[in-house]
């Protein structure tokens, strides 16, 4: 049967059980936080200090990317994409690719479109955390041919549909759009495992030698998962008849090794207090997770900012971002400075507690406090049609020793994005339904250890 035959009657099953949510069929992945000890990356033992300033340094990193994706608009197969490292995000999957499969470990990425993998044999490559994945060594690895609808955005030679993403950094990653099974531990808890086929993805055959930092203990490649139709999100939203992928981040502590989860479609659990607001798409751009963000309170108090201080400009600019990639929350300047005005205004009330200099921590407030300390002011975000109401978890970290030092974990952005990061996301249950450009959210005591 033709490939675009197959494709259409793909969309047309996906079609009938998006309608009927009840038969959608579940997965699940298992999310590697980047400081876990199951990580490739993992970067052993560090002080409070260390990981605080790492984990400002990775969120720095990542909102230079995400600022280039925006300059950069729609996608195009010539142009030059933002610098890649693998520095710049917080969470990595186990997948596996191919009959039989090859575990590939793969860095999560929502402001990506374009799943891919090194394959070998390679022209050029980066030293990764092994195995390869061979194509030739997989019976069901298929070249996507030029009339696959995925293949449009790309370039089509000598009938096969080939992509080249060149960085601004100079590095590179080229192959041709492949078609494969990708495999995941059965989520029933059984020990067995479950398949999808048939995803496209990118296969590159020639890749810097310095794509990423880190010796060989780095990922194989990107999990592509914003809004493209080429995404892996996306077309996993075709295979199970449900439009939806949610996760749940458990407290942002290496000592506690808490285990969270990447789930789609039927294996998204459901609760009854859920609060929704509509994620914004934007046509002519990049394909994040934009939300209608509208004010900010301060411990019960409405700061009552201009309408307009989150909304995206014309030239693309601006606007508020859901980023579990990003592990501090940016916000536009002039809101950071009124949420710290409040922050500020709130301490002082209490004649133990002591702002102290923030720089060796490279964040903006932060304040000495008494091993007892429990009164921490509250704080919500208020987006169209839902509040987010956040606990101190969200809002502060840093040193639990004898210092019992503790920083706001957000920080002013000089060119107004607004990017709610994995540190503000902690202990939600967040639903990301693509089909009806939904985002739902409910507290939930996360984690597994």
């Amino acid at each position: 049967m033709a490939p675009f035959l197959l494709a259409i009657i793909a969309i047309l099953h996906s079609t009938a059980a998006l309608a009927n949510p009840s038969t959608a069929k579940g997965f699940t992945l298992e999310l590697i936080h980047r400081d876990s000890i199951h990580s490739p990356l993992y970067p052993g033992n560090l002080t409070a200090v260390e990981r605080v300033r790492r984990f400002v340094d990775l969120s720095e990193s990542r909102l230079h990317r995400l600022k280039l994706l925006v300059s950069a608009g729609k996608y195009n197969d010539t142009a030059l994409r933002p610098e890649l490292d693998h520095d710049n995000g917080m969470y990595f999957v186990k997948v596996g690719i191919g009959t039989p499969p090859t575990t590939q470990h793969l860095l999560v990425d929502t402001a990506a479109d374009l799943t891919w993998v090194q394959c070998h044999p390679c022209r050029s490559w980066f030293e990764q955390n092994p195995p390869f994945y061979k194509p030739a060594a997989s019976t069901s690895h298929r070249t996507t041919p030029c009339s696959h609808p995925l293949c449009k955005p790309f370039k089509c030679t000598r009938g096969k549909c080939r992509y080249e993403d060149r960085y601004l950094d100079k590095t590179f990653t080229k192959g041709t759009l492949s078609m494969e099974v990708f495999t995941f531990a059965s989520s029933n808890g059984s020990g067995t495992t479950e398949s999808i086929p048939g995803l496209v993805f990118g296969c590159s055959t020639a890749s810097s030698k310095r794509m990423f930092k880190g010796g060989s203990n780095v990922p194989g490649g990107l999990l592509g998962m914003n809004m493209e139709s080429i995404s892996f999100a996306t077309q996993i939203a075709g295979q199970t008849g449900d439009g939806r992928f949610s996760y749940c981040l458990p407290r942002i502590d290496p000592r506690d090794h808490q285990t969270s989860f990447l789930q789609f479609g039927g294996d998204i659990p459901e609760g009854p207090h859920f609060a929704a607001t509509p994620i914004v798409r934007n046509p002519e751009g990049t394909k994040d997770y934009y939300l209608k963000l509208h004010d900010i309170s301060v411990n019960g108090k409405r700061l009552n900012l201009p309408r307009n201080t989150f909304k995206r400009k014309p030239d693309g600019s601006g606007g508020c971002i859901i980023d579990s990639g990003t592990g501090i929350t940016y916000l536009e300047e002039r809101a950071f400075n009124r949420v710290g005005a409040a922050m500020i205004v709130y301490f002082k009330r209490f004649e133990n507690v002591k702002r102290v200099v923030a720089k060796k921590y490279k964040l903006k407030l932060c304040y000495r406090v008494p091993e007892s300390f429990r009164e921490w002011p509250s704080m919500a975000f208020h987006f169209e049609g839902a509040d987010l109401l956040l606990e101190p978890v969200n809002i502060f970290m840093g040193e639990k020793d004898s210092k019992h030092v503790f920083c706001l974990t957000m920080i002013p952005e000089t060119d107004g994005m607004t990017i709610l990061g994995s540190s503000l996301q902690q202990k939600f249950r967040f639903v990301f339904d693509v089909a009806k450009q939904q985002l739902r959210f409910a507290p939930e005591n996360c984690g597994r250890t």
